[in-house]
């Protein structure tokens, strides 16, 4: 339910769904002001970024959407690459009628914002990537090989295994919300839940890193496994920004005040106090 104060102002997170190129897209929404479109990793949806955007809405207009095949959108016909992906969303915000924005994006999220701004580089104006999916030819490869295959039980022991899986990639101290929340994300994706996975790992956004010529901020856990990609990508930037944050993994479940703080300070052009160093 779309809750609004006497001035019209969205005061809540709200839920809806868009039509795509004959693809339902479901997004969550908040706030007013300037735009910031919030873009989650694989195989999660738009609810990583509840807690973030509570913090955001009174500073900005935040949109949120699930991407195709993952959280409550429709599933594709078929594997979608990276250009299609960039391409649905900015179709998207046409229809909502936001013309300029700015990305946060998250490991895929971060290559999918990467891929928005090189196709529309009028219509970004600053990227904030958590994480970039920069991989030579033998770590795709590993990664491909390395995907768990998702098969349904009678038992219903997927579910346990699925849990084991999480636990055992982000260690007994992730929350076990965290945990849950990733967890039932796999199994509305199902069986097509490594599609976003393999565009992942296949797409190279360095192409795309070497044209952009907007203000990139690159916001990441000291625990993030992509963080030694950073260095490869600010050496593809004209003026990078960075902050690693001494916090856990999931920023923007785990440190959602901390990440706001440093999203508002970028969009807003103050100085990042912090700059290139742990917080």
């Amino acid at each position: 339910m779309q809750i609004l104060s006497e001035r019209g102002e969205i005061t809540l997170i709200t839920r809806r769904f868009i039509d795509v190129e004959v693809k339902q897209i479901h997004y969550r929404e908040c706030g007013q002001g300037e735009c910031l479109l919030l873009i989650h990793e694989m195989p999660r949806s738009s609810k990583v970024f509840v807690p973030l955007m509570h913090r955001l809405r009174e500073h900005l207009h935040v949109i949120a959407p699930d991407l195709p095949g993952y959280g409550d959108s429709e599933l594709p016909t078929e594997r979608l690459c990276m250009q299609q992906y960039a391409r649905l969303l900015l179709q998207m915000m046409d229809q909502l009628g936001i013309r300029q924005f700015s990305v946060l994006g998250v490991h895929m999220g971060a290559s999918v914002a990467v891929e928005m701004a090189y196709q529309a580089p009028y219509r970004v104006k600053k990227l904030i990537l958590n994480g970039v999916p920069l991989f030579q030819e033998d770590e795709r490869l590993k990664l491909h090989q390395n995907l768990k295959a998702f098969e349904l039980e009678e038992s219903g022991g997927h579910f346990q295994q699925w849990w084991d899986f999480f636990q055992q990639k982000w260690g007994k101290q992730t929350s076990k919300v965290v945990n849950h929340d990733a967890v039932m994300d796999v199994m509305k994706a199902g069986t097509t839940y490594d599609w976003g996975y393999r565009e992942a790992f296949d797409y190279d956004p360095e192409p795309a890193l070497r044209k952009l010529k907007q203000p990139i901020f690159l916001l990441i856990s000291k625990e993030d496994p992509l963080l030694s990609k950073n260095k490869l990508v600010r050496q593809m930037l004209q003026h990078p920004e960075e902050v690693v944050v001494d916090v856990p993994y999931h920023l923007a479940q785990t440190a959602p005040d901390e990440t706001a703080k440093l999203v508002v300070e970028f969009l807003k052009n103050m100085k990042l106090l912090r700059r290139n160093s742990h917080v």
